[in-house]
Order: structure tokens, then C-alpha cells, then sequence
């Protein structure tokens, strides 16, 4: 997709919560014309090995690059290769012990010495332009020593998009005092929206984490005709004991349903796991294509994804996309992805309530008395290109206005 996009704000119903207080857009934005970005974006981008590049959170600044063609930079987080040149290793332990430091300033432990060259690199581009606004597109890991650093007038033109639930910022996040002189903050959820509202007056946006909806897509006649199968996708924070006690009580109702589990083979390694292993109607999957990926959603009746804690969900979304109901943890800001009729929010940490949800989903779908709203909520909701607009809209009034309005 070569073409810009009208740059517009979306309906009320689909707004961004913008400043904090605030249930819609600005009137500001209410009725933007604009076909291009007014400030460059210069993007940190990161990637996980065990997802595919149509999955998780970075194709919104995908579609933002395809949507305003020259007016997004991306600074991909640098792999490091190994050397086993002796004067290398040294010379990179000199020319890395600056960044070292840095990176002990870092507020969440995740924040690498690759993250640090890459925040380095971004530096560098807003020093050199003064218009140009800096994105972190996974700040937990991507705000380190450098960026705190920073002078207030390089701060003040970052927007830090963060993603884990507020029971991990508790847990790990150093200092909130650092986030002070940005220029706004990304949640992916009402539950962190409120959370980091409680902790800084830094404007915050609340957006919904999308899907590649012409990827993940329902496929016709793909579904199997044989028994009933469910799907449990990833493995941070997913509640596997949860999954292995709900999946037992399913099987003594219906020993005919088969479960795929798509699980990295270094995360199998719970005490639940094991458990779950023992039944010869699970299988498992790891290191899949995107396209096989797809294929398991397409065969699956419905995703059944018990949850420890979440913000957004990215196998729900494409759970979601390819039209499957989710039945998945009351828990977090899940229920904001999930509505009635596209799938059930069980009690946490029960799982006979999971089970019962599932059994209750199957029989339905037997008897053919209910058609989950999933595609349809995920066309409406869940669109990257929906969201890259609005993210477009809120980044063009924040450099127009230096920082956002409170």
C-alpha cells in the first residue's frame, strides 16, 4: 500500500482518549485535512523472534510508514554479532562502557546495551532535527540512560508507547519520576491508562492494540469437520494452570476435543506444562510461520486462553480477526478486546468456570444458535489502519502544540 491516507480523526465511538480527563479527541483534531505528517517520526522498532512481522504491536508503524510515505525513520533495535577477535571484544568493552552506565539508569530491567545503542541513534536524529518527534515503540525495554538523560527539549518530543500491566510495573518499574518531561504516553488499556495516570501528569493516550485484518481472516471451509478444537496462543502471562485443570475438566465432558497449544520450546517449563503434555489430544506447536499460524486459527472452533494479567492480547486480536470467539480471563483491560457476544470473561484463577464457558461455547456453536461477533467487532475496533490514523492525528497536534493539552 503506496497511497497516503486523509489524515482524519476517527468517530466518537472509536476516539482516542487523548489528555487525561478526557473521553474523545480534541477539537483540534476533529476535523483534520492533513495528507501528510507535519513532523518526521523517527520510530524505534523492536521484534520478537517467536513472532512473524504481520503479528504483535509493530505493524502500526508499518502502516504508518505505508500510509505517510518519507515521514517516518526507522531505527530497527541492532543485533550485536559475536566476535571472537580478542582485540574487538576489547575494543567494544571501551567503546560500550558509556552505554553500560547509561543502561543502569534504565527504570524496567529489560532495557539492553542494544537498546541503548538504538536509543543513541534516536538522540542523534532529534539533535540534528528540531522538528522531528521520537517514538519507543516498546518503552519498557527502549527507555534507558540515554533518553532520561536527554535535555527537557528532546524529552518533551518523545511519546513512549507502553505495554505490560500494572502488576509488572509495580513490580519492576524503578522510577516514575523519569517520565516527567515527555511528550505523551501510549496504553494499550484502560487498567494502565489509570495507572500511569496515578503517577505522572504526562498526557496519555489510550489506544487499542489492532491486527492485520487481511492476514488473519476467517477461511472458508477451512474450520475442521472433525472434533471440536481449541487454540491457546504465547506464553507471557497466560495462566497455564489455569488451562491444564480447565482442560481436564473439559476432556471428562468431552474426550473428543483437541487442543493446540503454540508454545516456544524454551518456555515449556512449568510444572502445569508438563502436566498438560500428558494428554495425547494436545499438540504443540513452536517456530511456526505466520502462514501456519494462520492455518491453526482457521482450523481451530475457538481460542481458549485462561490469562495471569494483560493490557491488550495480541493472539486475541488475531484470534479475534480470524473470527473465532475467545473465552479467556476476566482480567485486566480484556474486556475491552472481548465483548459479549464475541466471546466469556471467567473468574480468574477458576477453572471450572473456564471450563464450563467453553463447554457452554461448543454446544452452542453444535447446535449453530450463535454466531460470534469477532470479525465484524475487529473490523470496526481493531484496524491498523484505523489506529495509525489516529495515532497520525494526535502526533501532528503534539508537534503542533509542543506538548499536548492537559
Amino acid at each position: 500500500m503506496n497511497c497516503a491516507l486523509p489524515l482524519v480523526a476517527p468517530e466518537k465511538s472509536q476516539a482516542a482518549d487523548f489528555a487525561p480527563g478526557a473521553a474523545q479527541l480534541p477539537a483540534a483534531l476533529s476535523h483534520s485535512g492533513h495528507k501528510t505528517l507535519s513532523a518526521p517520526l523517527v520510530v524505534v522498532r523492536e521484534r520478537w523472534s517467536h513472532m512473524s512481522s504481520v503479528s504483535g504491536f509493530d505493524p502500526l508503524f508499518a502502516e504508518l510508514e505505508s500510509a505517510f510515505p518519507g515521514r517516518v525513520r526507522n531505527l530497527f533495535i541492532p543485533s550485536i554479532p559475536h566476535s571472537s577477535n580478542p582485540l574487538v571484544r576489547i575494543y567494544r568493552r571501551m567503546r560500550d562502557r558509556r552505554h553500560e552506565q547509561l543502561r543502569a539508569l534504565a527504570p524496567f530491567p529489560s532495557c539492553t546495551m542494544a537498546h541503548e545503542k538504538a536509543a543513541a541513534a534516536l538522540l542523534h536524529h532529534l539533535q540534528a532535527d528540531s522538528r522531528a518527534l521520537g517514538i519507543l515503540s516498546v518503552a519498557e525495554s527502549q527507555l534507558g540512560g540515554h533518553l532520561i538523560s536527554a535535555p527537557a527539549d528532546i524529552k518533551k518530543r518523545l511519546i513512549i508507547c507502553l505495554h505490560q500491566p500494572p502488576s509488572q510495573l509495580r513490580l519492576f518499574w524503578k522510577d516514575f519520576s523519569v517520565l516527567r518531561d515527555v511528550g505523551a504516553i501510549v496504553c494499550l488499556g484502560g487498567n494502565l491508562v489509570d495507572h500511569v495516570r496515578e503517577h505522572t501528569d504526562v498526557p496519555v493516550w489510550h489506544l487499542k492494540h489492532g491486527v492485520n485484518l487481511d492476514f488473519f481472516r476467517p477461511q472458508e471451509g477451512a474450520a475442521s469437520s472433525g472434533p471440536p478444537r481449541l487454540i491457546s496462543v504465547g506464553h507471557w502471562l497466560r495462566d497455564f494452570e489455569v488451562l491444564q485443570k480447565a482442560f481436564g475438566i473439559i476432556r471428562a465432558a468431552r474426550p473428543d476435543v483437541e487442543l493446540d497449544c503454540v508454545l516456544p520450546t524454551d518456555r515449556r517449563n512449568s510444572d502445569a506444562i508438563m502436566k498438560l503434555a500428558r494428554d495425547p489430544q494436545v499438540r504443540w506447536h513452536a517456530g511456526i510461520s505466520a502462514e501456519a499460524l494462520r492455518d491453526l486459527y482457521a482450523r481451530a472452533t475457538l481460542m481458549f486462553m485462561p490469562l495471569a494479567d494483560c493490557v491488550a492480547n495480541n493472539g486475541i486480536v488475531e484470534a479475534l480477526s480470524s473470527g473465532l470467539p475467545v473465552v479467556t480471563s476476566r482480567i485486566g483491560a480484556i474486556q475491552e478486546y472481548v465483548p459479549t457476544n464475541c466471546g466469556t470473561l471467567c473468574i480468574p484463577d477458576d477453572p471450572a468456570d473456564h471450563a464450563r464457558a467453553v463447554l457452554h461455547w461448543l454446544e452452542q456453536l453444535r447446535r449453530h444458535e450463535c454466531q460470534p461477533g469477532s470479525r465484524a467487532f475487529a473490523e470496526q475496533h481493531l484496524d491498523w489502519a484505523q489506529i495509525a490514523r489516529q495515532f497520525a492525528s494526535l502526533a501532528d497536534h503534539m508537534a503542533a502544540h509542543a506538548t499536548c493539552p492537559a
